[in-house]
Parts: structure tokens; sequence; C-alpha cells
């Protein structure tokens, strides 16, 4: 082998002291969704971490929609963590108008009915019920916020939101054989002082990176990567 379990932590958490490790607390990022996959050989290891969520300083509308990738290993062409480049919008208007309404661009548009996510046609929901249903507390009813709209749809579609397959291999060595993807997990808490090391998740997934055994990943602590556990994410 190549690296070491140590090795793998000793990067996650120089990247979490540099902020460069996803911080699901963001007062500036309305969490969404979220997804890791990991890769790995015998001689190398690699792992990105999907934040989709509204990142308001990215622009109003579509252009805060964003899809953050964190990338981590042995085997990069840049440095670990994420960058300019590894930011992917995925959504934009339909052929009946902007989504969203015009001056603000950060609630649904009363007068469209429909947006394209990955270049499929979706209804846009504006039915309060509907997120009642969903256990979410609308932040200025009647209007639905972009993110609120989005965490609303997210079971039904939220397959739409995760990058592709060559948007992933572009960012790794497109060799590399894909050993793991998680959508749920037990998140480190900078709020609180954790690295990544510090909880179950990751020294876990560094065990199935060094060994090749998918099977080792076996949490016993309840996932908290759902947008619901971190009010504080969008709050500035």
């Amino acid at each position: 082998m190549n690296y070491t379990k140590e090795d793998i932590l000793t990067q996650l958490d120089d990247c979490a002291r540099e902020y460069m490790f996803p911080v699901f607390s963001n007062g500036y990022v309305y969490p969404i969704a979220s997804r890791f996959t990991a890769y790995r050989d015998e001689e190398r290891w690699a792992l990105i971490i999907e934040i989709i969520g509204y990142i308001d300083l990215m622009g109003k509308g579509h252009k805060g929609i964003r899809n953050g990738l964190y990338v981590y290993g042995n085997c990069l062409d840049v440095p670990p963590g994420v960058n300019k480049d590894n930011y992917i919008q995925f959504t934009s208007d339909s052929d009946e108008g902007p989504a969203f309404e015009e001056t603000y661009q950060e609630h649904l548009n009363e007068h469209v009915n429909t947006m394209l996510l990955r270049g499929h046609k979706i209804r846009l929901v504006k039915d309060e019920e509907y997120y009642e249903s969903k256990k979410m507390e609308l932040d200025a009813p009647p209007k639905i916020m972009i993110w609120e709209f989005l965490r609303g749809i997210r079971s039904e579609v939220k397959h739409l939101y995760y990058a592709t397959e060559e948007e992933l291999r572009e960012r790794i060595p497109k060799d590399l054989p894909r050993i793991l993807t998680v959508d749920e997990w037990r998140h480190n808490d900078m709020d609180k002082g954790e690295y990544p090391s510090d909880i179950e998740t990751f020294p876990m997934l560094a065990e199935v990176l060094v060994t090749g055994n998918a099977e080792l990943f076996k949490p016993t602590v309840r996932s908290n990567s759902y947008w619901m556990n971190w009010p504080e994410g969008g709050s500035k």
C-alpha cells in the first residue's frame, strides 16, 4: 500500500483547519442535499463530497444553485479541497419564462409553472400545503424561496442534483475504481470543534479505502447530514 489510514485522516483534518472541508452550518449556504463517493486502488485514493445548496454569494436565482465538489486524495492535479472550478450549476429556466421573480430572484415566480433541472422540465410547486406535508416551515409565505422549493422536491428528484459520472471523473483519474457512495452520514460539526478524524464516519471510511473492503462501512451513530439538522445553514 502507498497510503495509510493516518495519511487520509491527516489530509482531511488539515483541509478542515483551512476551511476546505464541508461546513454544513455555513451561514452563507442553504444546505439542500449531499453525497460522498470514494475511490481506491492499491496506490491511489480519492474522495468527493458533494454539497448541494443555495449560495447567495454566487449570485441570484439559478446562479446561486450549486453543487460544490470537495475533492481529496493522493492522485489529484490540484490541491485538495474545493476551488472555483468545482461548483456545478444544474438548473435553468424553461421555455415558459424565468422561474424566479425578477427583482430579487429569491422566490418562485407566480406566473411561471416550470423550470429545467439538468434538462428535465419540473413543476414549480407553490402550494403551502405541500411544504407543510414535508414538515417545512416557510420563511415568508405565501412566497416559496428557492431553497425551500429545492428542499421540498428533494426526495423526488435528488438524483438530478448530484454530479454525473463524467463530472466526477473530470476531477480524479478516470481509471480509479469506485468503492463506495453514501447519501447520509454523521458529519463533523466545526462549530463544536470537531474534525473529520474525531467522529466515526471518516476513520471508518479511511479503513474502507485502505483495505478495499466496503463492508467495513457500518455506521453505529445517527446520520446528521440531512439539511434540517443544520438550521444555521444560510442564516447570514
